[in-house]
């Protein structure tokens, strides 16, 4: 390798290694062997040959120290994994972590949120790990929240309970956007959350669609949530009935809020499908 080579692959800043699941493992093992010291993104999802033991290499090499983003979606790192990141001494810079699909569960969120490795972040993923309630409080009542802008808890098992958790947290001061698709939240899960909406008054986007409620939560979420700039609602198909009425009900009340944009799914016993958006004031 040529000085000037060498010198550019010192210097890299930004390293993407995306689902090459035959050499997978090695990724890890290699960059914490490296020369990458100014290091800052590091992304390398479905990576599958990727577990807990070349985590932990990676995040006690020096190479990390001024990483500020590291996802990991769908690397089969699991619990043990999450505990070599919540305890590295390394991490002292993330700003960015997604652990998307990585099989955590409800104890690994507890170690997870009782790290200051999180204190940084303004972007947090922990979709689809099967998270139930518990594991889901344990996060939300983390000190180390509360730079956190984005929160991404999309297709998990917590329901109402982990929307229950989530609207009497208040560790997440300026949480800008939050992603809560599809988590099996019915009617109950919806009020609570309506009635916290003062607890995020820098909410600017919603995304709470493939969820178990009907025409009134999308009614109760508009009106509780006005200052959003943006309302992602895809009413479940099992549980939606609703008609033309119902939308141009939705529409209209939507369109009197100050949302600037809603996105309305709806299908209709599977016969019907409307899909609806439009722009407020």
């Amino acid at each position: 390798m040529n000085e000037h080579a060498s010198q550019a692959l010192t210097n890299l800043s930004s390293l993407t290694f995306n689902g090459h699941s035959k050499v997978g493992d090695e990724i890890p093992k290699a960059i914490a062997k490296s020369s990458f010291k100014q290091l800052k993104s590091l992304i390398l999802n479905n990576n599958r040959g990727i577990t807990s033991e070349e985590i932990s290499l990676l995040v006690s090499s020096e190479v990390v120290t001024n990483l500020t983003r590291l996802h990991l979606s769908g690397c089969e790192i699991s619990g043990e994994g999450v505990k070599a990141i919540a305890n590295s001494t390394k991490l002292t810079q993330l700003t960015s972590l997604n652990l998307n699909g990585t099989r955590i569960n409800e104890h690994y969120c507890k170690v997870l949120s009782n790290s200051s490795v999180i204190s940084k972040m303004k972007y947090f993923s922990v979709s689809r790990n099967h998270l139930g309630p518990v594991g889901a409080k344990h996060l939300f009542d983390s000190q180390y929240l509360s730079n956190v802008t984005t929160l991404d808890i999309s297709e998990n098992d917590g329901g109402g309970e982990m929307i229950q958790s989530f609207s009497s947290c208040s560790n997440l001061p300026n949480l800008m956007n939050l992603d809560a698709h599809e988590n099996n939240v019915r009617a109950l899960g919806v009020e609570y959350l309506c009635k916290s909406s003062h607890r995020f008054p820098k909410l600017k986007k919603l995304i709470i669609g493939l969820n178990k409620f009907v025409k009134q939560g999308a009614l109760e979420l508009i009106r509780s949530f006005p200052h959003l700039t943006i309302l992602n609602v895809y009413l479940h198909p099992g549980y939606c009935t609703c008609t033309h009425s119902d939308i141009t009900e939705l529409k209209k009340i939507a369109e009197t809020s100050i949302i600037k944009q809603v996105y309305l799914d709806v299908l209709n016993g599977g016969e019907e499908e409307f899909s609806v958006f439009f722009t407020g004031l």
